[in-house]
């Protein structure tokens, strides 16, 4: 076996970061680095003022998995056979720091190299001279044209590139480029692989059991791992995954206990027991017989074979139905107390309304008062036991136009359920629970929903629900399985906004980050076009439902247009960060805007301002060919952090 030697290459980042690898001491911790694996490396990602080291392969110089550690050296993330951390955090090459990369004295390739020769790109994604073990590339024929798929080191996750190069498709944990269109072996007919020219053999014991431990009478030599085996020789006993109990049962519990059953009822006296590996004859399992002469079971009530106690609940208004919330146990009916325990007011002898009220009307109507004269407009009304803020009972008011308290016109469209909306000074803040106002199979339900989470362990949604949100609806536009992991109602919180009564271009634009950029109307957030760090929302469109929304990190939210109010038309979608109002893809008069900025704003009348006003619309373009996205530029005015 010949011992491969290594090279260390220190690297300096870009001048304005300069790390190396010094300045994180606890990596000697993480790898030895007088004795590298062929591949292994360590590169640091810059995220803001902080670091993400990932360091591939693991310290065991598996060549499968990496780890990837927050700059203090705490384990952020561990790759797994499905999950890739770099890529699933949006990390990329193009924004690493390399600290160092160990080199192996050489390696070799085979397979058809011509392949480079026909897509010269392809040197640029591969490197043909120092590749690794597991890397190569397909060609795939479509039609009339031909697809490269070039895996990566890990030899789990790849990309997908057009035949002139063009980056077509990225793997991601959970998703598979070449299975997603429809590619197989029937169409591929050109490959090129990489072959590792060393290898130190190692000797593995075999792991019949699975427990871990080997045994040391049969192992053999092999490079890699071979599945079934370890490295470790310490198992005694290769059938057992644990330890032999008293009765020779392979991590069993021993003898047990039997209780004598001298009526064969089956159910056995506790007074008299016996241990034994095997049932004894006239002995059960069973030890609850509290009268071993009764050929059946004998109740709390000293029954033979009865039914035990009942329930029995407590009727205070003397109408013969009882409060579930206070019962007792009892062999004979207490005085006060019924069986029937389907009471929701004890207090009330007759029909408790949906308003907790006895024999009262249930829920009031109340307009809205936008004008704030005590009189509310009957074309804007809600349902309530309690008198909403901004809505009255008297609903005569035939001129509730105009602005309420200051406020423009266009608040007057927002979710009341969800947005308390008031001024500040010369400030207008914004207050709304995140919730939307209309139905969404993201709302709790029954069907659960499974989820490998960036820490290699499984996360449930709905494990708990017992029954289904009134505003829930089966899912049409995605699938269960392509769902977002989370439900509405997780993310129930609070979100500010607070900006100028009469907002101003600022005098250059700013761009919007991750997280809210604006409120719609609905009472849930707005977001730009990108699902992540560097992650394009190409990917996240499968987990989107029928009104281009779904659950995130801090909220439901929407990334396109919102056909559960606006499509194709002038309504108002909600309000940015900077405090210009965004609507739908057309003017008030019907036709498309034609004079929009970078950001998809102009000056010109609003369903909400005839003379006109600065204003942002969802721009008239086609995204993957089906889509439209509520924004995708940058601020024009000065903007504010949703809280």
């Amino acid at each position: 076996m010949k011992k491969i030697v290594y090279a260390f290459l220190m690297m300096m980042s870009v001048a304005s970061f300069g790390q190396t690898l010094e300045d994180f001491p606890w990596l000697s911790q993480i790898i030895n680095s007088d004795d590298c694996c062929e591949v292994q490396s360590a590169v640091a990602y810059p995220v803001n003022n902080n670091y993400f080291i990932y360091v591939s392969p693991d310290f065991q110089c598996s060549g499968e998995f990496g780890k990837l550690y927050y700059e203090n050296g705490d384990c952020w993330c561990i790759s797994s056979g499905t999950l890739d951390c770099v890529a699933f955090y949006g990390f990329s090459d193009m924004n690493a720091i390399s600290l160092y990369d160990c080199t192996p004295d050489n390696n070799n390739n085979n397979g058809d190299s011509g392949i480079f020769d026909e897509y010269t790109w392809l040197n640029n994604q591969v490197d043909t001279t120092n590749c690794c073990t597991d890397q190569s590339v397909e060609i795939h024929s479509f039609g009339n044209y031909s697809f490269i798929y070039v895996d990566d080191c890990t030899g789990e996750l790849g990309t997908m590139y057009a035949e002139d190069g063009q980056l077509w498709c990225t793997d991601y944990p959970g998703f598979d480029c070449s299975s997603f269109y429809g590619l197989s072996e029937n169409s591929l007919y050109a490959t090129w692989n990489c072959v590792a020219s060393d290898c130190v053999e190692l000797t593995w014991y075999q792991d019949a059991d699975g427990d871990g431990l080997g045994n040391p009478q049969v192992s053999q030599l092999s490079c890699e791992q071979p599945a079934g085996y370890v490295s470790n020789s310490s198992d005694t006993d290769d059938t057992c995954n644990g330890t032999l109990d008293a009765c020779g049962v392979c991590n069993g519990s021993g003898m047990s206990t039997w209780c004598q059953d001298a009526d064969g009822d089956g159910l056995g006296n506790p007074a008299v027991t016996t241990m034994s590996c095997e049932q004894p004859t006239g002995y059960v399992a069973n030890c609850s017989d509290t009268d071993d002469g009764c050929d059946g079971t004998v109740d709390a009530c000293g029954v033979c074979n009865g039914p035990g106690m009942s329930t029995w609940c407590q009727d205070l208004d003397g109408d013969g139905l009882g409060n579930p919330d206070v019962s007792i146990m009892s062999c004979e009916q207490p005085s006060g107390y019924v069986a029937d325990c389907s009471d929701t007011n004890d207090n009330c002898n007759g029909v408790v309304d949906v308003c907790g009220i006895c024999n009262g009307s249930g829920m009031s109507t109340w307009c809205q008062d936008l004008d704030g004269d005590g009189l509310g407009n009957p074309d804007v009304s809600i349902m309530s036991c309690d008198q909403p803020e901004g809505y009255v009972a008297d609903c005569s008011d035939t001129d509730d136009g105009g602005t309420s308290n200051g406020l423009h016109p266009a608040f007057s469209e927002f979710d009341p359920g969800s947005y308390t909306i008031y001024l500040d000074g010369d400030d207008v803040v914004i207050e709304s629970d995140g919730l939307p106002n209309h139905t969404s199979p993201y709302w709790s339900n029954t069907t659960e929903r499974c989820r490998i989470g960036p820490m290699g362990n499984l996360m449930c949604t709905n494990s708990n629900t017992t029954e289904n949100h009134p505003l829930f609806v089966e899912p049409t536009a995605t699938t269960y399985d392509d769902m977002a992991p989370g439900n509405i109602d997780d993310f129930n919180g609070s979100y500010t906004l607070r900006v100028p009564i009469s907002p101003a271009l600022a005098s250059s634009p700013t761009s919007t980050g991750l997280g809210p950029i604006g409120m719609a109307v609905s009472g849930s957030m707005i977001y730009n076009d990108q699902e992540g760090p560097n992650v394009p929302l190409d990917n996240a469109v499968v987990s989107f439902d029928y009104t281009a929304a779904h659950t995130g990190p801090q909220s439901y939210h929407y990334h396109l247009e919102p056909k559960a109010w606006s499509d194709d038309d002038d309504k108002l979608i909600g309000i940015m960060a900077d405090g210009f109002f965004l609507y739908g893809r057309k003017n008030s008069d019907g036709t498309y805007p034609t004079d929009l900025d970078e950001s998809g704003g102009h000056f010109g009348p609003t369903p909400h301002n005839p003379d006109g006003e600065y204003h942002y619309h969802i721009k008239n373009e086609l995204y993957l060919n089906e889509y439209y996205i509520l924004f995708s530029g940058d601020y024009q005015g000065t903007p504010n952090n949703i809280q």
